[in-house]
């Protein structure tokens, strides 16, 4: 017989749920400098907030998955018909600060460019990006697949380039 709230067989223990919802939300603690190649987001950290700009100048930010070369560059995937894709393609400026898997923003924000990765980087970052977040990424490949092909892009960051998001605009 079973003890009422055990969860039945394959259940995590409690300690393990926490520490997966906590990874799901993206509410684990941010790690301060440069070791994520992203100033001020830590290489472990699940989530960024990456701020584009409309033409007209207004800031539009989205959460999005990241990863880090062995070089320490980071790179994010989005879809070549998204509207971040478009924005980008006429303005490279962005802000980036950890976030929350809804978006909330954990960290300061750090001005940079999003650059278009050549082909073999971008094959190396869709590998890390399947090796960081396994099942995620599979659900995230097969939601947004009618969203053009896939786009991966380097950021790279200004040096001081810190300072809140709307001041990352050019």
């Amino acid at each position: 017989m079973r003890k009422a709230g055990s969860g039945g067989a394959g259940a995590l223990p409690a300690k393990r749920r926490l520490g997966a919802l906590k990874w799901a939300r993206g509410m684990h603690g941010a790690m301060s400098g440069t070791e994520g190649g992203i100033p001020g987001v830590g290489r472990d950290e699940k989530w960024i907030s990456v701020e584009t700009y409309r033409a007209g100048g207004q800031g539009v930010k989205t959460p999005v998955c990241f990863v880090v070369s062995e070089a320490g560059t980071a790179y994010f995937l989005t879809r070549s018909l998204t509207g971040k894709a478009r924005r980008l393609a006429a303005n490279p400026a962005v802000a980036v600060a950890p976030c929350t898997m809804r978006g909330a923003v954990t960290g300061q924000w750090a001005r940079g460019r999003a650059v278009p990765a050549s082909g073999g980087e971008a094959g190396e970052v869709v590998r890390l990006r399947r090796k960081k977040y396994g099942l995620l990424d599979v659900l995230a490949r097969l939601a947004s697949r009618s969203k053009g092909d896939i786009a991966v892009y380097r950021l790279e960051f200004t040096p001081g380039g810190g300072g809140g998001a709307s001041e990352a605009q050019p």
